[in-house]
């Protein structure tokens, strides 16, 4: 009898050691990541104010992103609405340039010399796009100027901006050559020797960044208004006072008057105009004055 009592003593400290044994092995683990020992707040239930639950917590939930993850989290910082551009992932052209249509949205943009609907008749060097460019200080008073003829019912359309040299340097060729296709349309009471250097030149303002070839249009239908004669249009008919008969049409004083609205908004607004083209305006105060250009449209 007292034999089986010592038994039973005996497997009874038993149990009692393993049940302490298994106690303390809950009660810790091991981070293998960095062999230190943290707290298991799972077993230990560590109250969610003590710091070094936060802490533990941290490392226990923290999950290496998937590329899916990282993907979605990069278009969502990377929004394409931006608020103060059409062209939201664009650089600036240049140093110091715009692209206007960035301040004017309604900007209407016809580059002649990127296409061939223009005096020579063919693409300009240097023009690899369609998209009006400026001088930064140019582009912000074209824009205040832009308010204004909205107000009166009309959107800016540009035919030419910033020119690349190498696009200069193509018309001094063109006007050496003997091609005179578009002779009845743009120079008709001319002969071609005569349009250098009085028409073409070496040099253009426009290469400095702050001249603008432009007219304006109706905003609801984005038609032109009708200034009795055409861009580019070589020789008197084309100077903002003229009226008369030419061989494209008349000049009458309605056009005139037109093209001094257009003059007198233009200078309001900080631009110069240009005696031999009612379209042909340039920045007061542009900052390149002595600084010719040749970086391509884009």
């Amino acid at each position: 009898m007292i034999r089986h009592s010592k038994k039973a003593f005996f497997y009874a400290f038993l149990a009692l050691v393993s049940l302490t044994i298994v106690s303390c092995k809950v009660s810790k683990g091991v981070d293998k990541k960095d062999d230190t020992v943290v707290k298991d707040v799972t077993a230990n239930k560590v109250p969610v104010n003590d710091p070094t639950t936060i802490e533990v917590q941290t490392s226990a939930t923290l999950q290496t992103p998937t590329d899916a993850q990282t993907s979605a989290t990069t278009q969502t910082t990377s929004s394409p609405n931006d608020q103060t551009t059409n062209y939201p992932n664009d650089q600036p052209p240049h140093e110091g340039f715009v692209y206007v249509k960035t301040l004017i949205p309604d900007l209407v943009e016809d580059l002649r010399y990127a296409t061939t609907n223009n005096f020579m008749g063919e693409k300009a060097d240097g023009y690899e796009g369609t998209r009006v460019i400026l001088s930064r200080p140019a582009a912000e008073a074209l824009k205040s100027a832009a308010d204004e003829f909205r107000e009166m019912g009309y959107v800016i359309k540009v035919y030419d901006a910033y020119r690349p040299q190498r696009a200069v340097n193509h018309f001094v060729r063109w006007s050496k050559s003997n091609d005179q296709r578009n002779k009845a349309d743009y120079f008709p009471t001319l002969k071609k020797n005569q349009l250098f250097p009085t028409y073409i030149a070496y040099k253009s303002g426009h290469t400095k960044g702050s001249t603008i070839d432009m007219t304006i249009c109706d905003k609801n239908t984005n038609e032109e208004v009708d200034m009795g004669g055409h861009f580019d249009y070589f020789g008197e008919p084309s100077h903002p006072s003229f009226t008369g008969k030419y061989p494209l049409g008349t000049v009458t004083q309605e056009h005139k008057k037109r093209r001094m609205m257009l003059r007198e908004v233009m200078v309001r607004h900080g631009f110069k105009p240009y005696d031999s083209e009612w379209w042909h305006f340039t920045l007061k105060n542009e900052p390149y004055p002595n600084t010719w250009f040749d970086f391509p449209v884009k």
